[in-house]
């Protein structure tokens, strides 16, 4: 009888330690996960949420995008995420308008509207300017701005509702946080 018992005993134990095993398993696949997770966002990729209406009518206000935090060398039309200059805390999404190069002139067409145009661009892209972006595109860089190494220049996609390289200039590429995976 007391064989018994201790083989039931032995059984009851057996379960409470398989099931403890399997709560044990399944609590470390959840924290690996959440490591792994973690870890992609700070260092791989991280979703962005966009605030404002400066990307209309590529990015939404409220829209959520996939950053890559690895690649961050920046070619013509990638849209990325940086530092705004001067505010360390802010963070903004445009699209890269020139690179490494690149030469933005500025100027004022016969009609009084200033623009900023790309020398040699086949597309003849040209952006407007408000007085005080040409005034301070102008006192900063005289009529044009050669792209450095190591630097680009971005413009939100609604022209008129941006605040971008034409109010402070060109942007590090070290200020850069992630650039839109596509």
């Amino acid at each position: 009888m007391e064989n018994i018992k201790i083989i039931q005993d032995n059984n009851i134990q057996n379960k409470q330690n398989k099931k403890q095993n399997m709560i044990f398993a399944i609590l470390m696949t959840i924290l690996i996960i959440l490591v792994i997770v973690l870890f992609t966002f700070v260092f791989v990729c991280a979703p962005v949420k966009i605030k404002g209406d400066s990307m209309n009518p590529s990015l939404s206000d409220g829209d959520i995008i996939m950053i890559s935090k690895v690649h961050k060398q920046p070619v013509l039309g990638d849209i990325v995420v940086y530092q705004k200059p001067n505010e360390k805390n802010m963070t903004v999404i445009k699209r890269v308008v020139a690179v490494e190069g690149d030469v933005l002139y500025f100027w004022i067409k016969p009609s009084g509207l200033s623009v900023l145009t790309k020398k040699d661009d086949p597309t003849k892209q040209e952006y407007s300017l408000s007085p005080t972006q040409y005034h301070f595109l102008t006192t900063t860089y005289g009529n044009s701005v050669t792209i450095q190494k190591g630097e680009i220049f971005t413009i939100g996609d609604n022209f008129s509702n941006s605040i971008d390289g034409r109010n402070y200039g060109t942007i590090p590429i070290s200020a850069i946080i992630g650039i839109k995976l596509n």
